[in-house]
């Protein structure tokens, strides 16, 4: 493992931690873009080696959370879910196999995920996951009854 890639998973994981109101915040634009088309490099040194694909994530939290997480995520491989979708249920090709949440999660949330069989973790299993480059298990991280 280079240093360049241990330091770029610490800043990372620093930025996921603090917000974008932190110091690190200030470097966001950039930092997070990953998952963009004009940004694959970016998104392959921050990401790993696509720990997440094949993986169906559906974020529950308010829109700063989403922020950042998602491209990160899709740098990693992962697709992400919408809401309906994750309501609907694994129906015409579209299913979830993670909810990550900002807090706790909504009833419903809990209700569908129970139904379906799908872990509901918080944000630091996708972020101890991107910075191990693999995906790790959930059962420490969930925040609800499996």
């Amino acid at each position: 493992v280079c240093v360049c890639c241990v330091v770029c998973c610490v800043v990372l994981s620093l930025w996921l931690c603090m917000g974008p109101f932190s110091f690190f915040g200030q470097s966001r634009g950039y930092l997070l873009k990953a998952g963009r088309a004009d940004d694959k490099d970016v998104a392959q040194q921050l990401s790993g080696k696509s720990c997440f694909k094949g993986e169906f994530i559906y974020l529950h939290g308010d829109k700063d959370f989403h922020t950042s997480l998602e491209d990160v995520l899709l740098g990693a491989g992962a697709v992400l879910v919408d809401k309906r979708d994750f309501e609907r249920g694994p129906q015409d090709g579209d299913y979830c196999t993670h909810v990550v949440v900002k807090d706790e999660p909504s009833a419903m949330v809990k209700k569908r995920a129970k139904e379906f069989g799908i872990p509901v973790t918080n944000k630091d299993w996708a972020v101890e996951s991107i910075i191990c480059n693999r995906k790790l298990p959930t059962r420490s991280f969930q925040v609800t009854d499996p």
